[in-house]
């Protein structure tokens, strides 16, 4: 009896009733510390994300200042400064969102505490 010259072997055959699966069921997951405690969320950056709420812009960076500190409870809140044709200029931009329907949230939040100004912008 002689051996061939190389060994072939059939492609393996999944059972039909083995081929779907489903996956198992996610529950949220809470994050604590070893005492128990409820860790805090990390902070979200506004300029990593890819929209943002713009609540105003003003040439006084005191004004800037005071509209933050009034809209630090709804959604992390920066400055950032722009100059324009030599003029700086100070933005208060909140919220930083993925998604625009998440910025669409932070901006109908604004505009139920008073502020109909605020607009989404793309970073």
């Amino acid at each position: 009896k002689q051996e061939p010259d190389r060994f072939i072997a059939d492609k393996p055959v999944t059972p039909k009733e083995y081929r779907k699966v489903s996956a198992a069921p996610v529950a949220a997951v809470s994050v604590q510390t070893p005492d128990g405690k409820p860790l805090a969320k990390p902070p979200v950056y506004v300029s990593t994300m890819r929209y943002a709420v713009q609540a105003g812009v003003f040439s006084s960076l005191e004004n800037a200042e005071a509209l933050r500190a009034k809209l630090q409870s709804i959604a992390p809140t920066t400055i950032t400064e722009v100059k324009i044709r030599e003029q700086v200029y100070y933005r208060v931009k909140l919220g930083g969102a993925n998604i625009r329907a998440d910025a669409r949230a932070t901006v109908d939040k604004l505009k139920a505490a008073g502020h109909s100004d605020a607009v989404i912008i793309e970073q």
